[in-house]
């Protein structure tokens, strides 16, 4: 009799799944497994992801190459997502993300395109390690289901019920000399339908008169936020991943003490953080120490919450990715909201070019930030600035709405001046009273929402904004 191994919830293991789980499995099944995981990577339920599909192979091939002792969350993050050597896992959880979206997909293809498979893959929760089995075939799961069907035979028609007889005929069930005792109860129906008539033709006026403006309320309010759900609907799709970009406040603080802008170069490959980059008077260390912090600011932390939470947000294809981490692969592939002007987030910088609106610094004002309005036109001025000397402080944010590297997806970029400018941009865009107007002008005859910039004004009150309003739009072709 075959030994039966136990696992800690007590249910019984075969053991040549566990050899399964060990690979020392023949070179035949081997194969197999590999071809099996070829064509679930290739899967619909995959879509465009290719972090999913390369953590799946490394994950079977480690499988079938006997090294499952390399399945660990640090060495993932390392040969899978890029991370450096001696990475903190526990601040980091990229790994244990994606792996319950990849859990997720492969049962999604075992549910839909693979049911056909004989052959099932598993990766048990708190483990990396895949498990391969035989899975039973579909009509043995259906004998195994089907339910149990129940007779209705004599047995069923035998039944009576003890002390119920016959029912009597009209006849006998009113007699005639009872007949004129039932005449005032017939009255009194008769006056409870002219009431209840009356009540409803009352209510039916009524309804006459109100229904049109409740329906043209509910057209409105409708209207409104389809225009809304439109522009979040195309940023948040089921097949595309959209990642969310937090800004780097930890950057702005080491670009203030060099006194230079930090390029997309030298910040994706880690050069900045070397103390030959910077004039000043901190050591290697501390720069060193400077730069792998994550620092951000709670007005980001703010919007990603309230973004997360829009309905058209599929938890599963919302990735929140700290400006350091993201990849250029993300932004050819994926959707993006990038929070944070290129100083503080250079990936705003690959769409620098496409901008009218662009951040820079006023070397009148000892660096201070404005927005460069490239071709203004009649009425706008050139460039727009904080108003520190006035009573309200106005500041200046930007919305930006493009198509992503590819052309395939989308990119939304929401920033600002200051906190409060980032602020007053964010709560812009995620009121639908606000962006509809400006949804309405960018909405193409076919439905699709063309590219388009707004320059948003604010009051900032103690680093807070006040209501916004657009002051100028763009809008593409």
């Amino acid at each position: 009799m075959p030994t039966q191994l136990w696992t800690q919830d007590m249910t019984t293991v075969s053991p040549d799944i566990v050899a399964a789980s060990r690979g020392d499995s023949d070179p035949s099944s081997r194969n197999d497994q590999w071809l099996l995981a070829e064509r679930i990577a290739a899967s619909r339920s995959f879509g465009r992801s290719k972090l999913l599909r390369e953590f799946l192979f490394h994950l079977c091939s480690r499988h079938t190459e006997g090294r499952t002792s390399e399945l660990t969350e640090r060495q993932i993050g390392i040969h899978v997502f890029g991370r450096l050597e001696g990475y903190d896992s526990s601040d980091d959880n990229i790994v244990r993300n994606y792996a319950r979206r990849l859990r997720k997909r492969v049962e999604e293809y075992f549910a839909t395109e693979g049911t056909h498979e004989e052959l099932g893959l598993d990766i048990p929760r708190g483990s990396y390690i895949p498990v391969f089995y035989a899975r039973l075939p579909k009509e043995t799961m259906r004998e195994e289901t089907r339910p149990v069907e129940v007779s209705s035979g004599p047995f069923i028609e035998s039944i009576e019920v003890q002390g119920c007889s016959p029912s009597p005929s009209p006849r006998e069930a009113i007699p005639c000399e009872h007949a004129s005792s039932k005449e005032p109860v017939r009255h009194k129906r008769i006056h409870l339908w002219v009431i209840a008539s009356c009540s409803l033709l009352a209510v039916a006026a009524l309804a006459t008169c109100e229904l049109p403006k409740m329906r043209r309320a509910d057209l409105a309010s409708a209207a409104q936020a389809n225009l809304s759900s439109a522009l979040w609907s195309q940023l948040f799709q089921r097949d595309r991943d959209t990642f969310i970009v937090a800004a780097d406040a930890g950057l702005v603080i080491m670009e203030g003490l060099s006194g230079r802008s930090i390029s997309l170069d030298e910040y994706s490959s880690g050069r900045y953080r070397s103390a030959a980059s910077f004039n000043s008077k901190l050591s290697n260390d501390e720069l060193e120490e400077l730069g792998t912090r994550r620092y951000t600011s709670i007005v980001d932390l703010e919007l990603v919450f309230r973004l997360s939470r829009l309905k058209e947000a599929n938890p599963e294809h919302v990735l929140l990715r700290y400006s350091r981490d993201l990849h250029l692969d993300n932004l050819r592939s994926g959707n993006a909201i990038l929070l944070g002007s290129a100083d503080s987030n250079p990936w705003a910088s690959l769409f620098e070019q496409q901008l009218n609106f662009r951040f820079s610094f006023d070397p009148k004002k000892r660096g201070a930030p404005v927005i460069i309005n490239q071709r203004p036109l009649a009425g706008e001025q050139p460039i727009y600035r904080n108003d520190y000397d006035g009573p309200w402080h106005k500041t200046y944010g930007t919305i930006s709405w493009l198509p992503n590297l590819d052309g395939t997806g989308h990119v939304l970029l929401i920033a600002g001046i200051d906190m409060a400018g980032t602020q007053a941009a964010g709560s812009f865009v995620l009121s639908p009273s606000l962006m509809n107007p400006v949804l309405d002008r960018a909405t193409a005859p076919d439905g699709t929402i063309r590219s388009f910039e707004i320059l948003i004004e604010s009051n900032n009150v103690a680093a807070n904004a006040s209501r916004p309003h657009a002051v100028i739009e763009r809008m593409g072709r």
